[in-house]
């Protein structure tokens, strides 16, 4: 089974998980705008009877805050003016899963409706899926990986917000940038983060440290239309440490280091490859009479391809910026 696929549910697998008596709780959720999940836990025979087909209500405010979940004025979706009024959560069973890290606990997110059945369009996932749309209609696909970088310390929540997420311990005290032995020693929870996720199915390459002390690092690579990678990290890992002293904090920075925590996503737009009979031609590049030039640039005798709409894009461009500069070198514009 591959890591995509380990962990994953249908409708039906759900069942036979409840009816065993292995899940009892469904988180129903969806991203804010901050991309942290919203939503509800729920018990496993009401989410089956009522949620799966129905929906699950929640309010429309959750995608007009800011970082600490203050309601802020000026959004059309959400004001005192709409009463703050519900919107419902449609389950998207491809993202059905269990929870490696919750106790008899399945999660799926959700696509945020109105009552009237209309896609929200200012959520993330129906923004999201708009530009899928569009990079389909282009003949693309989208596949993305993430590289998330957090500090790991050895403080709880409580006493990291007691000091007001100042001069905390981290777990390391000198630079652990692909550093094995430092690394080691932190094994304990790293490995449970990287199994974790790959049984969530949400795969993962590795980890490594990073240039700050306790900073650590964790590529991951996914399907963009099937996992919910980015969303299923930040629910993940605090948890995951629950059971010990050591914290993974994204946002703040100990206090003797300038380094912070990044997040890096990486896109491409990959297009089959066209048919034999579709693949564009070469030609040969050839210089106007009127303007001889020598031919010190490889730029000015090497055959160039004339693309068309089968083309890859990387191609197309770099075509494109190959005829920009010959048409510079022999004077046409």
């Amino acid at each position: 089974m591959s890591n995509e696929t380990q962990g994953r549910l249908t409708l039906d697998d759900l069942r036979h998980q409840v009816d065993d008596g292995y899940v009892d709780t469904v988180l129903v959720t969806f991203p804010d705008m901050q991309g942290r999940l919203m939503g509800k836990r729920l018990t496993a025979g009401f989410f089956l009877d009522h949620v799966a087909e129905e929906g699950s209500h929640a309010c429309s405010y959750l995608l007009g805050t800011d970082v600490e979940m203050n309601t802020l004025p000026g959004f059309k979706i959400t004001s005192w003016r709409t009463g703050y009024h519900d919107v419902r959560v449609r389950p998207d069973f491809n993202t059905l899963r269990l929870v490696p890290w919750l106790e008899k606990t399945a999660i799926v997110l959700g696509d945020v409706f109105t009552d009237d059945g209309e896609i929200v369009p200012e959520a993330p996932r129906a923004i999201l899926k708009r530009q899928v749309e569009r990079l389909a209609a282009l003949g693309y696909t989208a596949q993305v990986a993430s590289e998330l970088e957090f500090y790991l310390f050895k403080e709880t929540f409580e006493s990291a917000r007691e000091k007001q997420y100042h001069d905390l311990r981290t777990y390391g005290s000198y630079i652990a940038d692909y550093h094995i032995l430092q690394t080691t020693k932190e094994e304990g929870i790293l490995r449970q983060i990287r199994n974790q996720m790959n049984a969530a199915g949400v795969p993962v390459e590795g980890s490594k440290g990073e240039w700050g002390f306790g900073q650590e690092d964790h590529p991951e690579s996914a399907s963009l239309t099937a996992n919910p990678a980015r969303t299923s990290w930040a629910s993940a890992i605090p948890p995951t440490t629950s059971q010990t002293c050591e914290r993974p904090i994204s946002n703040p920075i100990p206090s003797p280091s300038p380094v912070r925590s990044s997040s890096r996503t990486r896109l491409t737009a990959v297009k089959p490859m066209p048919s034999a009979s579709e693949r564009w031609t070469i030609r040969p590049f050839a210089l106007p009479t009127s303007r001889p030039i020598a031919s010190a640039s490889p730029l000015l005798s090497c055959p160039v391809a004339t693309p068309n709409a089968t083309t890859p894009m990387a191609t197309r461009l770099e075509t494109a910026t190959v005829l920009r500069i010959r048409r510079l070198l022999t004077g046409i514009v």
